[in-house]
């Protein structure tokens, strides 16, 4: 079986024993690729790692700009996304097409097998995940296994049924298989604004998939067809160099999900005042819940105040980012593009 698709991967070059994990993988598909395309930022070195086949292309550094760059430049007529810490079975692109072709999907999202997760969370994580972002395991019957609330949280539904085709308004960024036309049709460097003034580009595989949703193009959740994540190591090490990274993380999320919010849910209620109304109202309620939750737990001690205090400033730049002449453009365009690729698809299951 032959089958026209290309391999697309951001890396910085670090990945080491990983990466090459992942070359292994891509080496023992049984259905090789046509293509296996680097994306590289030029102030990195190329990794030693290599299947000899790569095309790297240099370009600027970006979790997002990166991703744009290597669906830029593919060939293939379908492409498997991946990180560089990934690894899969030999049949797993052939399982993603047989997958496709039954859901006549645009975009497959495997499901993590993640070794690293231990267990069920407890009553307490559970109760702050659903109040903090409305994410929670759903028993109900639903076409999909994953939705995204109104908090931006993910509603999972379980247990899902084996031989079922599911549907999915998120997935992980870390591999995905898709049409090259969907991947160009999503215009994803129409939100660049995940890395602008931020080093952490969270939520990206997020805005990707729900994006897709919002389009009308069909996204399924491979459920029985796991990668497997093999976690590259953090770049940092002292204990300041980690309280750093956590408060810019805290900032950076706190200020894309800000965007996230008003760009993909609540601009989408046209008409519906009451649903905006509520739609402003929770997201008043996350962020009010989300920094009285620090300071009721962490307010205490010093050394927690610079994450109150950069999820304050995270929330301050995502509102002020809103009205910036820049986001209405975006937001101009975004509609266009929905009222387009709307009126000639219709989202499968709802």
């Amino acid at each position: 079986m032959t089958l026209n698709y290309s391999v697309v991967l951001r890396t910085l070059g670090y990945g080491g024993e990983k990466y090459q994990a992942l070359l292994d993988s891509i080496k023992a598909q049984t259905i090789q690729p046509m293509e296996f395309i680097v994306v590289i930022p030029p102030e990195y070195e190329l990794p030693k790692e290599r299947l000899g086949t790569e095309i790297f292309i240099r370009g600027p550094k970006g979790m997002v700009r990166q991703r744009v760059d290597g669906i830029n430049a593919a060939k293939g007529d379908y492409l498997l996304i991946v990180d560089d810490d990934v690894e899969f079975p030999p049949d797993f692109v052939e399982k993603l097409w047989g997958l496709m072709n039954t859901a006549n999907a645009d975009v497959v999202c495997p499901v993590i097998d993640d070794d690293a997760v231990t267990g069920e969370p407890g009553i307490v994580s559970r109760i702050i995940s659903f109040l903090g972002s409305g994410a929670y395991v759903s028993k109900k019957r639903s076409p999909y296994a994953l939705r995204i609330s109104s908090l931006g949280g993910t509603i999972r539904q379980e247990p899902l049924i084996k031989g079922k085709v599911y549907y999915t308004q998120t997935g992980s960024g870390g591999c995905s298989f898709m049409s090259c036309k969907a991947a160009q049709r999503l215009d994803y460097e129409q939100e660049m604004w995940l890395e602008e003034n931020v080093r952490y580009a969270y939520p990206e595989d997020q805005v990707f998939f729900y994006k897709a949703y919002l389009m009308g193009m069909i996204c399924v959740y491979a459920h029985e067809y796991p990668y497997h994540h093999l976690h590259a190591a953090s770049s940092v090490s002292t204990l300041v160099e980690k309280v750093s990274k956590h408060v810019t993380i805290k900032h950076d999320s706190c200020r894309n999900l800000v965007i996230f919010w008003h760009r993909f849910q609540y601009s989408r209620l046209h008409g519906a005042p009451l649903r905006r109304y509520l739609s402003a109202l929770g997201m008043l309620w996350k962020m009010s819940f989300n920094v009285g939750l620090h300071l009721a737990f962490y307010g205490w001690r010093p050394s927690h105040w610079g994450c109150i205090a950069a999820c304050i400033r995270g929330y301050r730049d995502g509102f002020s980012y809103l009205a910036s002449v820049e986001y209405r453009e975006k937001q101009l365009i975004l509609e266009k593009q929905l009222v387009r690729e709307c009126s000639c698809t219709n989202h499968t299951g709802v």
